[in-house]
């Protein structure tokens, strides 16, 4: 059996006025009441989920009747310890679409109300789950209760801050579901993103089952025993309009998830986003069209520590012989016992011809939980394609070993060997983003135009000899034979039409090893593609600056345009040439692109 238990319900009671003025009369358009408190808030969307609980709530007074009432109209079954104190109420102020909460601190608890509550907290069993939501009003016994709770031997789930946040965490709670202000408050300071991860494993390791971290309209993170992971919030082309409730039905969301069989984040993510789009909590209809939007997820963005591998850190080395200047059998055998001296058991294949990678991953991928290549960009683009075919896709980890690697630079992956390997024995996971290009999938550039043909004209050879100077001497070449292809390029917020000698739709901070991008604007796992395209320019002699306002990261050009889309369509009105992450990949007149969000787990400094 679920239960909630609310120690401070409310009656929540929203008042909608435009604009209203501080220190005069303001009439308001409507207004409505309905049950409150975090722990109410997640026995009624667990009701709208189809799931039964009971709310276990201390109530009195004519607002707690309001209160009963409510719950009685959702259809909620409840259990009340009465009150001498009225139950509070709070106002929600809508203007807008911003809502300010006015909540009362409630009434006080009394030595007979605590000890009713604990007995009622007596008939708990091992089967029980108990969600702890909200504040607790004065005089309440959170000790005693989290006691109660820990000796009934049910799950405890725990949404509340301060000292009930830290008295939960010791009670070695199923799950805590902390918001990022919560987090810092826990740590004693601001946090940063790349901080999150290690936090959250921190409170696993000190007893608590999972971590539920909810970050706004960013998203949210699910940190358990198997590693961390995050969820961005997925557009579902409405407006928000409501905050409260949203993180109480992540709540409700995560454990239809985990009695549906269905992904728990991806269900905690949707119901807190049904919620934000509507007035009050959720109903079924908004987070199934919210969940649609997730049914291709295979977990989330991972963000964490792989600990160990069940199958004894076995992982499949692929290495392409030919890439770099370096790769040599001295290498490759260097290589191989690093790894080996690091703990890893490597199954080494080289490749032998084009494509060869992804045949490799698409026969053995699956039968390890880690695959390790070694190759320029178009040796990782191969194995990543391989994976994404996969059902279960290995964790992937990159020796960078070609010429411009600017997939590994935007990455900040190490080249040698010694600190590659060190790294990928950290095991630090994040999931990156990648695209599909007509159905094909790419790393982190699709492009066309200038210098284009450059990085799949330049002969292996001269790579292997002169290194990022062939693709210099070869765009040197290339500049005398700029011209331009007039396309339609639809992203998902705008349409561009003109004449342009270059175009990328890209996840990386450089593009050719030349064009740079700004890196607060770069997100590998934010779910959009940056696009860069230049226009033709009417005097020649403009050239050199427009292609140095791209180097030198100064986009305050007329003829730039940096912008960010999940979406790409661009209609060409002849065959233009295209390359994938450095490799040619045929000439198109019509090419649609499409973010992969999220796309593989790659091991990261």
């Amino acid at each position: 059996m679920i239960y909630t238990l609310t120690l401070n319900p409310s009656v929540d009671h929203y008042v909608f006025v435009s604009s209203p003025v501080r220190g005069a009369t303001n009439r308001a358009e409507r207004s409505f009441c309905v049950p409150g408190g975090k722990g109410v808030n997640v026995s009624v969307a667990l009701g709208r989920l189809g799931i039964g609980s009971t709310a276990v709530l201390l109530c009195g007074g004519g607002a707690g009747r309001m209160l009963t009432d409510g719950l009685d109209r959702e259809g909620v079954t409840y259990e009340i310890i009465k009150t001498k104190a009225e139950t509070r109420i709070n106002t929600k102020i809508a203007d807008g679409g911003v809502i300010t909460e006015i909540n009362a601190p409630g009434g006080p608890v009394t030595h007979e109300e605590n000890a009713e509550l604990l007995k009622k907290l007596g008939g708990l069993c091992p089967d029980d789950t108990v969600v702890l939501s909200g504040s607790a009003a004065p005089g309440t016994d959170v000790v005693a209760v989290l006691d109660a709770i820990r000796a009934s031997g049910a799950r405890l789930i725990a949404d509340t801050s301060g000292e009930a946040l830290s008295a939960c965490i010791k009670a070695a709670p199923y799950l805590i579901k902390p918001n990022r202000a919560e987090l810092c408050a826990l740590a004693g300071r601001g946090v940063e993103d790349d901080e999150i991860p290690r936090l959250l494993e921190k409170l696993v390791s000190g007893g608590v089952g999972a971590v539920l971290l909810s970050d706004g309209e960013r998203g949210a993170y699910l940190c358990g025993a198997d590693g961390c992971r995050f969820l961005p919030v997925k557009d579902a082309g409405m407006t928000a309009v409501n905050a409260t409730g949203a993180g109480d039905s992540m709540i409700a969301g995560y454990i239809y998830g985990e009695q549906n069989g269905t992904d728990p984040l991806a269900c905690a993510v949707s119901a807190g986003s049904a919620t934000a789009y509507s007035e009050g909590i959720f109903d079924k209809e908004t987070f199934d069209l919210v969940l649609g939007l997730y049914n291709e997820l295979k977990g989330g963005r991972r963000m964490g520590y792989v600990t160990e591998f069940s199958d004894g850190k076995r992982v499949l080395l692929i290495m392409n012989p030919k890439a770099g200047r370096t790769t040599s059998k001295l290498k490759i055998d260097n290589f191989r016992k690093t790894l080996e001296r690091y703990g890893f058991r490597p199954q080494l294949h080289l490749t032998e011809y084009a494509g060869h990678s992804t045949d490799l991953v698409r026969r053995y991928g699956e039968d390890f939980e880690m695959i390790v290549c070694s190759g320029g960009d178009g040796t990782l683009n191969e194995v990543v394609s391989g994976v994404m075919e996969l059902k279960n896709r290995p964790v992937i980890g990159y020796l960078p070993a070609g010429t411009t690697n600017d997939f590994a630079k935007t990455v900040k992956l190490p080249k040698m060997i010694e600190q590659s390997v060190a790294m990928m024995a950290k095991g630090k996971i994040q999931t990156v983003d990648c695209g599909r290009f007509n159905g094909r999938t790419f790393v982190y550039v699709a492009s066309f135009g200038a210098f284009t043909r450059v990085s799949y004209g330049t002969s292996q050879d001269a790579k292997n000899v002169f290194g990022r100077g062939a693709y210099i001497f070869d765009g040197i070449q290339s500049a005398f034979e700029i011209r331009p292809y007039h396309a339609r390029v639809t992203t998902d917020d705008a349409v561009y039409e003109d004449d342009f000698i270059f175009g990328a739709v890209t996840n990386a901070l450089c593009v050719g090893g030349v064009m740079n991008l700004p890196r607060d604007m770069v997100g590998l796992s934010d779910g959009r593609f940056e696009v860069l395209l230049i226009k033709n320019v009417d005097n020649p002699e403009d050239l050199p600056d427009t292609i140095h306002a791209c180097i030198d990261l100064n986009y305050d050009n007329d003829n730039v345009i940096l912008t960010q889309s999940e979406n790409v369509n661009i209609e060409f009105t002849e065959e233009t040439p295209f390359t994938l992450d450095g490799e040619f990949a045929g000439a198109n007149k019509n090419v649609g692109i499409e973010i992969v969000n999220p796309g593989f787990d790659l091991l990261i400094p």
